[in-house]
């Protein structure tokens, strides 16, 4: 049989110390997940994810899926270094897809050694209801 002192330091270790314990790993942890996400971010990476953000955010009132992205851009491997981008994407939007072409202007821009800017501009192969014909200069950022 334990004394009351014995069980009262029980449970304020495991009422005050486990949960402080817990949070310090909760708070840890993803800080070490992010510095790995910002690493290095490579240029194709963030035209394919200006696709699927246009995809999601740049139709008015919808949000179409992005699939079969075939992007290659040149890298840039300095800060304010520009690359242009090459490749293909479909758009679905209520099961009727469109095929993208990137256009000149689809370019991606260093602006810092942990982050990349991205102007998505392309051409779709025919009209599909729902879905432009053409998406103009979409930009944004991976970091």
């Amino acid at each position: 049989m334990t004394s009351a002192p014995a069980r009262r330091w029980v449970v304020m270790l495991a009422t005050k110390l486990i949960p402080a314990a817990a949070l310090a790993l909760a708070v840890a942890a993803p800080s070490a997940t992010a510095l790995a996400a910002i690493h290095n971010p490579q240029p194709d990476a963030a035209m394919r994810k200006g696709v699927r953000d246009f995809a999601k955010f740049g139709i008015k009132d919808h949000h179409a899926t992005a699939s079969r992205l075939k992007i290659t851009c040149t890298p840039v491997p300095k800060v304010n270094a520009k690359g242009s981008c090459q490749g293909t994407f479909r758009l679905t939007l209520d099961g009727r897809s469109a095929d993208y072409t990137l256009t000149r202007k689809a370019t991606t821009f260093r602006i810092s050694p942990g982050a990349i800017e991205y102007h998505l501009n392309a051409r779709a192969a025919h009209k599909v209801a729902g879905l432009p014909l053409q998406v103009g200069t979409f930009a944004g950022f991976l970091q």
